[in-house]
């Protein structure tokens, strides 16, 4: 059943999204806030415009409502829930407010990790068979989930997919004992492709591409901590987001908006642990967004990394969470009821 509102945090009961670029300005978060007593998660939206959190009763429920991602239009957002026990996936449309539970695409395996185009009819997504870590892409039009053969093919470790919002692209990272690296593939292509300008012998994590494909975010510990970058994947140009780092580690980069003029990402400089920020490159300045945030409640925008990635063994490996487990992710995340 859904979840009841939080006084404090108003309903999504008005339409926040529209073809504007204004529309494509919400962020998507997971948050204790409101169940934190039993430590469960829920998704919400977060306005930095108006500094207003939306509460989504629709699409909670009291268990885990994890892993959120918007499309780069701002209007499709995706979510893994373990509602029934597994964890299946969910789309929500925010124009017209309505919930999809996804049924030709979620499986008895467990679906987490997911991003949309925006179209909204093509998700990638992680999916465990046999204690196997998967890509699989699915096509909301054909109710076709497929793993690309180039992408199988890979002897490591998959995580963090992202499309890009043509729908054209798809970027990931993949762990073997090397270390992490990340890659891309454009659909429907016979290879995946490493490139050497974003990828060096540290880990390199957590892409996130630009709405046409042209530009990507990706994280990187090659000083030691986690960093920003930003490569051209055009002209094979690598910039040092050098303005948006810090001692700690700073990962999960994401573009926000179909212009990409702003980073958004996760950091855990803060006395707080890990905090959303934004990154605006043309001032240099770094947004806490302190009205987002709740003191003693774990905000998270995606899958709560704390620490580089790491494999046992030869890929692929099945460490617990079909091949997460020693991914160490946040433990108040992912230490409780099946994580």
């Amino acid at each position: 059943s859904a979840l009841p509102t939080p006084a404090a945090t108003p309903p999504l009961t008005q339409v926040p999204w529209d073809p504007s670029q204004a529309g494509a300005r919400m962020i998507a978060f997971a948050s204790t806030r409101f169940q934190g007593s039993v430590g469960a998660f829920d998704v919400y939206l977060f306005d930095p415009a108006t500094a207003t959190v939306y509460a989504i009763p629709a699409a909670n429920t009291f268990a885990d409502e994890v892993h959120p991602r918007l499309s780069s239009n701002g209007r499709w957002l995706v979510f893994a829930t373990n509602f029934r026990g597994n964890f299946d996936l969910v789309r929500y449309d925010l124009q017209e407010q309505i919930v999809d539970p996804l049924v030709t695409l979620n499986t008895l395996d467990n679906e987490v990790s997911p991003s949309i185009d925006d179209s909204g009819t093509t998700l990638a997504y992680l999916a465990a068979v046999g204690g196997v870590t998967q890509i699989r892409v699915f096509d909301l039009l054909t109710g076709v989930a497929a793993v690309p053969a180039p992408i199988a093919a890979l002897q490591a470790l998959p995580h963090s997919p992202q499309i890009s919002g043509d729908g054209h692209w798809l970027a990931f990272s993949a762990t073997d004992v090397r270390g992490a690296d990340v890659y891309l593939y454009k659909l429907g292509d016979t290879a995946v492709s490493s490139p050497p300008f974003v990828n060096s012998p540290a880990d390199d994590v957590d892409p996130w591409l630009s709405q046409d494909g042209q530009r990507l975010l990706f994280a990187s510990n090659r000083r030691g901590s986690f960093d920003l970058y930003e490569a051209d994947l055009v002209s094979g140009f690598t910039n040092d987001l050098v303005l948006a780092s810090s001692p700690g580690n700073d990962r999960e980069p994401r573009y926000m908006g179909l212009d990409g003029k702003d980073v958004l990402f996760q950091s855990d400089r803060s006395v707080y642990e890990d905090r959303i920020m934004l990154f605006h490159p043309g001032t240099g300045i770094v947004d806490t967004l302190p009205l987002l945030h709740e003191i003693g409640e774990d905000d998270i925008l995606g899958n709560g990394y704390t620490v580089p990635p790491t494999v046992d063994g030869p890929a692929p490996v099945d460490d617990g969470f079909f091949g997460f487990g020693d991914l160490h992710r946040k433990g108040p995340i992912f230490g409780r009821r099946g994580f």
